[in-house]
């Protein structure tokens, strides 16, 4: 039986299509969810509404979640995020918080980030001015990488020895 070979050009495509397709789906079904509980007229809901704050005005699904998908695919970490974005780190806390398709976003841009980040490492392998000791500590304090292995090795006997001076 043979195996027919995977194109990776095509996987991605794929990838990234259902990726948007629902990311789309994710922000239709937000939308409709708030449209429907200011339409109810609640006055909690409408007390809400009238009182958010400009981290919640600010948020525009449609110009934030391509930026962010876009930075963090080139690796940028959540610092570069925000000034990408234009906002404080407590705002990119906030959106998550308050955003499921923001929450999924980040989701799969931390996905993203970390594939770049290790496709940097592996086509740099054999690049003689690469800092593999930079992309070492840069990949360590990311995401948890340690060259340290912990290990503990017990030796107990019941041989007596007896110095003689």
């Amino acid at each position: 039986m043979r195996r027919e070979r995977r194109d990776p050009e095509k996987e991605l495509e794929k990838y990234e299509e259902s990726v948007e397709r629902h990311l789309e789906l994710v922000q239709e079904l937000t939308d409709q969810t708030i449209d429907m509980l200011i339409d109810e007229g609640d006055e909690d809901v409408k007390h809400i509404a009238e009182n958010t704050t400009r981290v919640i005005a600010k948020y525009k699904p449609e110009v934030v979640i391509p930026k962010l998908l876009d930075a963090m695919a080139k690796g940028a970490s959540r610092p570069e995020l925000c000034a990408e974005l234009n906002v404080l780190p407590n705002v990119i806390d906030a959106w998550e918080t308050r955003y499921p398709s923001f929450a999924k976003a980040m989701v799969i841009g931390e996905a993203l980030c970390e594939a770049w980040w290790r496709k940097s490492g592996r086509e740099n392998l054999h690049n003689p001015y690469f800092n593999n000791i930079l992309w070492m500590m840069n990949m360590s304090n990311r995401y948890g990488w340690s060259r340290k292995t912990e290990g503990a090795i017990s030796i107990s006997t019941t041989e007596k020895k007896v110095l003689q001076l």
